[in-house]
C-alpha cells in the first residue's frame, strides 16, 4: 500500500508487482507520492500501448504494407505509432470538425488523419472535416516569434465562428513548450480543442502538466519516432519562413522544384491514401 501524505514526502511503498502477459514488473523501495503516482500512470501507459500493439497486429499486414510504401513510411516503428494514434482516436476522430496542423512538419500526420477522418464522416453521413494549416514556432528571432503567434492569432480568430470542435495535430511534442504558444491561442479563444501527435517524450512530467483537459491528447507512442518527419520539407513540399512572421508555410512552387523532388512529394500524398484505407480498418 502507498502511505498517504503531503506530496512530495518521502514515504515506504510496499513492493508492487505487475503482470502483462508474459512481461512482469516489479515497483519498489522509497519514493515520493508524486513520483510514485507518475510511476503507475507510465506503467499504464505502457500497458495500454501493448494493447494497442496487439489489436493492431491482428488487423494489419505490416510486412505487405512496407513493402507498398516509399520514403518517409517506410519504417515499421513510424507505421506503429501512426496507427497507435489513430486507434486511440477510434470514434472521437468523427466528432471533430476541423483540422488544425501545426506545419510543416505536422502535414503529413494531418493529412493522414484527414483520409481517416473523411472514411469515417462518409459512414456516418457527415462533410469531410475541415483543414487549416499554420506555421507555428521555428523563429530564432524571439520579436519575429511573436509576431507569428500573433498572425496565427489572428487568422484563428477570423475562423472561429466556423471551429465548432477543433484538433491541433502535430509530429512530436517533447515537454510541450512547442506547443504551449498554440494552446494558449484556442484557449483565449474558448475554442473546444483536442491535441493530437505521433510520439510524446515525458508523458507525465511535460504535456499533460500544462495542459487543462488531460483526455483530449491523444498519441500514437511514448518515445521520439514522430521526429523522422521533423524538419524535412523533402516529402511534405511545405517549409516554414523563418525569417518573415507569417500564419502559414510557404508552398513549394512546382516550377522550382526538380523532376525527383515533385515524385516524392507525390509518393508521400499517395501513401497517405494508402495508410488512410489501411488504418481505417482500426476504426472501422
Amino acid at each position: 500500500m502507498l502511505s498517504r501524505g503531503k506530496i512530495g514526502e518521502m514515504k515506504t511503498i510496499e513492493t508492487k508487482s505487475y503482470s502483462l502477459g508474459e512481461e512482469s514488473f516489479i515497483i519498489h523501495g522509497h519514493l515520493g507520492e508524486e513520483s510514485f503516482i507518475i510511476l503507475e500512470k507510465e506503467f499504464k501507459a505502457f500497458s495500454d500501448s501493448l494493447e494497442v500493439e496487439r489489436k493492431i497486429k491482428e488487423t494489419i499486414d505490416f510486412e505487405s504494407l512496407l513493402k507498398s510504401l516509399h520514403e518517409p513510411f517506410r519504417s515499421e516503428e513510424l507505421i506503429k505509432s501512426l496507427a497507435g494514434l489513430v486507434f486511440n482516436l477510434g470514434d472521437r476522430l468523427s466528432e471533430y470538425d476541423t483540422l488544425l496542423s501545426d506545419d510543416a512538419s505536422g502535414r503529413l500526420v494531418t493529412l493522414l488523419l484527414r483520409d481517416v477522418a473523411n472514411r469515417q464522416r462518409k459512414e456516418i453521413k457527415k462533410r469531410n472535416i475541415q483543414t487549416y494549416f499554420i506555421a507555428g514556432g521555428g523563429q530564432i528571432n524571439v520579436d519575429i516569434r511573436k509576431e507569428t503567434y500573433r498572425a496565427i492569432w489572428d487568422f484563428i480568430k477570423s475562423k472561429k465562428d466556423m471551429l465548432s470542435k477543433t484538433l491541433l495535430v502535430m509530429e512530436h511534442t517533447y515537454n510541450g513548450k512547442g506547443v504551449i504558444p498554440l494552446v494558449k491561442i484556442l484557449e483565449s479563444l474558448e475554442i473546444d480543442f483536442g491535441i493530437a501527435t505521433i510520439s510524446i517524450e515525458n508523458l507525465y512530467r511535460g504535456i499533460l502538466g500544462k495542459i487543462k483537459d488531460k483526455d483530449k491528447l491523444f498519441y500514437g507512442s511514448v518515445g521520439i519516432v514522430g521526429l523522422d518527419l521533423w524538419g524535412d520539407d523533402t516529402y511534405s513540399g511545405v517549409r516554414k519562413d523563418k525569417k518573415t512572421p507569417r500564419a502559414h508555410p510557404i508552398k513549394s512552387d512546382p516550377s522550382d522544384m526538380t523532376p525527383e523532388e515533385k515524385l516524392l512529394v507525390n509518393q508521400a500524398r499517395e501513401d497517405i491514401k494508402t495508410l488512410g484505407k489501411e488504418l481505417y480498418k482500426l476504426i472501422s
